[in-house]
């Protein structure tokens, strides 16, 4: 194979792979995750701190911010590859 053929053939590869600005929806569950895990710490922290008000306010938000990315994810399209397109191994 030529230089100028694998010149050719980077193009298509290039187009197979995502983007590296669209976050995937496992990397988006994820976040989401570690906002929940953040949430639980603040609540479990709040209950051995006396006159903590701002814990579960915060835990309130974080849990919310996990409840919206999760939903996110759900929406995001697939990146299954369609019948038509070459499968990668």
């Amino acid at each position: 194979m030529s230089t100028h053929d694998e010149a050719q053939e980077a193009p298509a590869a290039d187009r197979r792979r995502r983007r590296p600005g669209r976050p995937g929806s496992l990397a988006v569950f994820a976040v989401a995750f570690i906002l929940l895990l953040a949430a639980a710490v603040c609540v479990g922290v709040g209950n051995f701190r006396p006159n903590t008000t701002l814990l579960p306010v915060i835990s309130f938000y974080l849990s919310g911010a996990a409840v919206v990315l999760t939903v996110v994810a759900l929406l995001l399209p697939s990146r299954r590859p369609t019948p038509d397109e070459p499968q990668e191994s």
